[in-house]
């Protein structure tokens, strides 16, 4: 297959993570070990990509160690932001000085990440962190959790991104599935972003099949709320929990990025569009606008 593969000038990838078990340990706690993915490698891929604007999120291996975030941050500055992990129900909770200390080193975000429904307490406690600075709260949950969070997500008083299709799977009927119609509401209303990112989560083609299967449901939030979307790779595209010894390192997925980006440019039709994916909303869901 030939691809058109191309970005707009000052394109974004809203959801890179970096990983370096040898210069920054892994939590103890972790339930998976992956290969090593350092700042290098990251720099590396973003130029190869054509990606101006990485938005490097702490992966849970880390727990609330932050460390290789800003590491990474002071690495790719001034042109990438972070999404950092905190815990808000800590002793002591985070400091007004370390909310502070993050934001003048890139951080714009907090992240949930979540296998069941988080708690309404759990919202607000980060929702409450995030205010001072204006940062974005990203959620890593289940797509069934939105059904929960319809009415909750309004009243957080700051910005909401939902990872990965906010958990959509592959489908002849995305609606079909709890949660979807709650999300699409939410977008469609200006509450929710969504990252159109790591499409293997939901497929069920895989890379042979270009993850085509999830074109229903990108098609769906890309046409029903345009605004809301932003693109995300999820480099370097880890397996996460699979049950195996969790501290055994397991390679990352077999992944073509350039080619899922051009599967991405033919569900968003026009060249418009995919600049207004790839640059202009995650411009205004980080904060940026202006500043290119």
């Amino acid at each position: 297959m030939a691809y058109s593969y191309r970005l707009p000038p000052y394109s974004w990838d809203s959801h890179i993570h970096v990983i370096d078990p040898e210069n920054f340990p892994l939590s103890p706690d972790r339930t998976y070990t992956p290969l090593p993915a350092p700042i290098s490698a990251a720099q590396k891929y973003c130029e190869a990509q054509s990606i101006s604007h990485p938005v490097i999120v702490t992966p849970s291996i880390y727990g609330t160690d932050n460390t290789i975030l800003l590491a990474a941050l002071e690495a790719f500055s001034p042109n990438a932001i972070g999404v950092a992990v905190l815990d808000p129900f800590s002793e002591p909770p985070p400091s007004p000085e370390t909310l502070q200390s993050l934001h003048n080193a890139g951080v714009r975000g907090l992240r949930i990440n979540s296998a069941s429904n988080p708690s309404e307490s759990v919202l607000r406690a980060h929702a409450e962190l995030c205010k001072p600075h204006k940062w974005v709260l990203q959620l890593k949950t289940p797509l069934d959790a939105f059904a929960t969070l319809h009415k909750l997500i309004p009243t957080l008083g700051v910005p909401v991104v939902a990872d990965h299709f906010a958990g959509a799977c592959a489908g002849e009927n995305p609606y079909s599935q709890r949660g979807f119609a709650e999300v699409v509401d939410l977008m469609k209303r200006g509450e929710l972003w969504v990252k159109i990112s790591a499409p293997y989560l939901g497929s069920r083609f895989g890379r042979d099949g270009n993850y085509a299967d999830m074109g229903v449901v990108a098609k769906e939030l890309l046409g029903e709320a345009p605004r809301m979307c932003v693109y995300g790779s999820g480099w370097p595209h880890v397996q996460g929990d699979t049950g195996d010894d969790p501290l055994v390192a397991r390679p990352f997925r077999d992944v073509d990025d350039s080619a899922f980006v051009d599967v991405v440019k033919g569900w968003v039709v026009t060249w418009r569009a995919f600049q207004r994916l790839m640059v202009e909303n995650p411009r205004r869901l980080w904060g940026w606008e202006g500043r290119d």
